[in-house]
């Protein structure tokens, strides 16, 4: 699986450093750009959009 590869590869030259949660596929992604939003604005309680919330958290940090 190309994308357990990339994190792999990643987790050897970053350690620490990477992320370690994941956003996952959703839709609503999809579903939020048809109707031209932002989707934490269209979905704002998504899987994704709390994916990236969380993300923002440790980016923040």
């Amino acid at each position: 699986n190309a994308a357990l590869a990339s994190r792999e590869r990643l987790m050897t030259d970053y350690g620490e450093r990477v992320w370690t949660g994941v956003v996952p596929v959703d839709t609503h992604f999809r579903d939020a750009s048809l109707v031209q939003l932002p989707i934490s604005v269209a979905y704002p309680k998504t899987r994704g959009v709390t994916a990236y919330a969380k993300l923002l958290e440790v980016l923040e940090k």
